[in-house]
């Protein structure tokens, strides 16, 4: 009997125990908290030139900013700023061009320039009627409806694009091939992807850089429509957050972007391709200058001055409004030195030292924030590679000359020089014997004129030398010494070199282009006659 009291008891007690867990509803699983929905909308088809972004989404850093991001691929006929502007994605990848779209009435506004300088090029198939910018006039260029860089690139190196057969890209660099059914004469493209690809082929080819004749403009950059950004600006800045921090992992986890990029986003790209995109885009970034993403309001106003000028915008231009933050947050510090001096004010004699030490800690900062500043000055008017002044600081320089010997009737010449065979140079040694030669040549230039001379890289092999103060007579000496100079000097990796040299005086009514014309034709007569020689132009 005791032992069925204990069945009973122990029937009763689970009984009680389960019914009431049975009748509860199920409780529902706990949810992370809804995160934002945006597209962000990619110029081109997947490659390197987005790693950024891929790390930002495959590491978490869009998650962790409250994002549910959908990366959409772009191509030759998708225009990112209109798909922006009409509302189909919230942000987009563009590069200097958004400046003449914002300026045609687009309401769009640029967030980061993750690249500082712009890897677009021109490639063209070579021929012997084909050695400048200057002789793509009467030829066929495929080109994107939206390429404004290129358009302004061309006009501000003095070509008559009425002259060019634009026809739409294709996306395939190998239609400049005679072989190409599609067969045109040059394209657009990129220093880090098409150049890859036509530097593997039989083509003949030749490159036009816009940073050749000092158009130093930047590259990929993040922008959003004008209503979203005012609308949803936490979105804006999370948005640049995350990617900010997805392109400092890559460019320090070089290796494992390319693995990535390469598994998930373009597997149709070989890894050595990726490997040498890689390099490229990292160079593009001088994040050693700048901070990741960086835009100077300064260098938009001198980006808007060159597009005014190729007469694809206006000149008064409000770059303010173009701009998300045209005016960069004030530091955390600021705010806490604003604090600490407030204290002083008021306890003098107890942080007197404290004092000391703050101010010379502003000093510092002064100090290197007036070293960033001649580093970009140099970024602007210096060739990266040379070090010498580039195209558009020797376009200053000259008007400056012609201007006082107009006013003065002071005389000057200049000497034009292009070295000789240099496409063999690249073709059988390599880009990288090639540049050291460029580096040596601008070395021993530098050495053999005077202080006063002014002494710039013209472009791809070119340079021009201004002699103020300098009849027609004293400059040939001039030319005559610089090229026997080069002609006796042992080169590294190309033993010996010779240059070509074209040598004019200014006349009275002369401009820029008058005289270099002049200079240019002289130079053409000395490779006609056999090169290594001195022609003047009276």
């Amino acid at each position: 009997m005791y032992k069925l009291y204990k069945i009973i008891a122990a029937f009763f007690i689970s009984f009680t125990v389960v019914l009431p867990t049975l009748s509860e509803p199920p409780r529902e699983p706990e949810h992370e908290p809804e995160r934002t929905r945006i597209r962000i909308q990619l110029k081109w088809f997947h490659q390197y030139q987005f790693a950024g972004y891929y790390i930002a989404q495959e590491k978490g850093f869009f998650r962790e900013q409250g994002l549910n991001v959908e990366l959409i691929e772009g191509g030759p006929d998708i225009i990112p700023p209109e798909k922006v502007a009409y509302g189909n994605v919230e942000f987009g990848v563009g590069n200097s061009s958004l400046l003449v779209d914002y300026g045609n009435g687009m309401p769009i506004v640029a967030i980061a320039a993750f690249f500082q300088h712009s890897p677009f090029i021109i490639l063209a198939r070579q021929d012997e009627n084909l050695k400048t910018i200057r002789d793509l006039e009467g030829r066929s260029l495929m080109i994107s409806d939206h390429s404004h860089e290129i358009v302004a690139f061309l006009k501000l190196a003095g070509v008559d694009i009425s002259k060019i057969s634009r026809t739409p890209h294709t996306g395939n660099i190998h239609d400049i091939s005679e072989e190409s059914r599609h067969r045109v004469d040059a394209s657009t493209a990129f220093l880090s992807n098409e150049y890859y690809d036509i530097s593997r082929t039989k083509i003949p080819f030749i490159a036009f850089q816009p940073r050749d004749i000092g158009f130093d403009i930047y590259g990929d950059t993040l922008f959003t429509s004008k209503d979203y950004a005012e609308s949803h600006p936490d979105t804006v800045r999370a948005v640049k957050e995350a990617l900010i921090r997805g392109w400092r992992y890559a460019l320090n986890n070089m290796d494992e972007a390319i693995e990535i990029t390469h598994a998930k986003y373009a597997p149709g790209k070989s890894k050595d391709k990726l490997a040498y995109e890689a390099k490229i885009i990292h160079q593009l970034f001088v994040d050693n200058v700048v901070d990741i993403g960086y835009m100077s309001q300064l260098r938009w106003l001198n980006i808007n001055d060159a597009f005014a000028k190729s007469e694809l915008v206006s000149e008064d231009l409000d770059i303010g409004q173009f701009l998300f933050e045209s005016e960069q947050k004030m530091p955390d510090w600021i705010y806490r030195l604003l604090i600490w001096l407030a204290i002083i004010v008021m306890l003098v004699s107890v942080v007197a030292q404290r004092f000391y030490q703050l101010s010379k800690a502003k000093d510092r900062e002064i100090e290197k924030r007036t070293q960033l500043e001649e580093k970009l000055r140099q970024l602007v008017e210096t060739d990266a590679l040379t070090g010498l002044y580039n195209r558009h600081k020797l376009d200053e320089m000259m008007c400056r000359e012609i201007d006082r010997a107009e006013r003065y009737m002071h005389n000057f010449s200049i000497i034009l020089m292009d070295v000789d065979h240099f496409k063999n140079v690249n073709d059988t040694l390599g880009h990288l014997i090639g540049d050291r030669l460029l580096r040596e040549i601008s070395d021993l230039l530098t050495k053999q004129l005077r202080k006063a001379d002014i002494v710039a890289r013209w472009g791809g092999e070119e340079f021009m030398i201004v002699c103020p103060e300098t009849d027609l007579v004293k400059a040939e000496t001039v030319a005559e010494k610089l090229r026997a100079c080069i002609a006796s000097h042992n080169f590294h990796g190309t033993d010996k070199q010779t240059a070509s040299f074209g040598v004019t005086r200014y006349h009275q009514g002369d401009n820029a282009d008058t005289i270099t014309s002049r200079a240019d034709k002289a130079l053409y007569q000395a490779k006609r006659d056999g090169r290594d020689r001195v022609c003047v132009a009276p």
